[in-house]
């Protein structure tokens, strides 16, 4: 998504682009109606709000923790990021766009190492400490690059490596989650 709305707004522009997309998920619609067979299943009217919670303590924290730890990270990879490159830093649409798509691509091999990197580390098992100590570490990161944006250091180098080491920490703090949620859940 990075790199071709990077490519579009470079080439075409923003309008041209939004025309582009919205052509390919009308496209992407229209084939998924055409070929999808059966149907997506039947919801109940009589679903309750209290029915979005789980019985289990534990899994209703880790997932409003996990809501915010991915609404802050999109709004910020989103939102902020993209437009402070591109207006402060003076990037082009397409460095933006390669830099994002790539730092994605990292993310996903360092959350997909997550289980080898923390089993390395001695941890086992990721535990309720463990996602506490990573969401910890990721604050004091997210702190520490907003103080180093502050002082005679070279913005971009900041961002830069800060994202590089806040996708580690984000990575694996995403796989812990991911793992706690299914071993709280026990099989529900």
């Amino acid at each position: 998504g990075f790199f071709l709305g990077g490519l579009l707004l470079t080439v075409i522009g923003f309008r041209s682009a939004l025309f582009v997309l919205g052509a390919l998920v009308g496209t992407a619609l229209i084939v998924v109606l055409t070929m999808m067979r059966g149907s997506l299943g039947r919801g109940s009217a009589r679903a309750k709000f209290a029915h979005m919670f789980s019985h289990t303590r534990a899994v209703n924290v880790l997932a409003a923790a996990r809501m915010a730890l991915f609404a802050a990270r999109d709004v910020w990879f989103v939102v902020g990021l993209p437009v402070f490159l591109r207006t402060q830093e003076g990037w082009s649409f397409w460095a933006v766009g390669a830099f994002l798509g790539g730092w994605v691509i990292f993310y996903g091999i360092v959350q997909a190492s997550a289980p080898s990197l923390l089993r390395r580390r001695g941890h086992g098992e990721p535990t309720g400490l463990t996602a506490t100590w990573l969401a910890f570490a990721l604050a004091a990161l997210t702190a520490g690059i907003a103080v180093a944006l502050q002082s005679d250091v070279d913005p971009s180098a900041v961002l830069v490596v800060g994202l590089l080491v806040f996708g580690v920490v984000f990575a694996l703090n995403s796989a812990a989650h991911s793992f706690l949620i299914l071993h709280y859940s026990e099989g529900d």
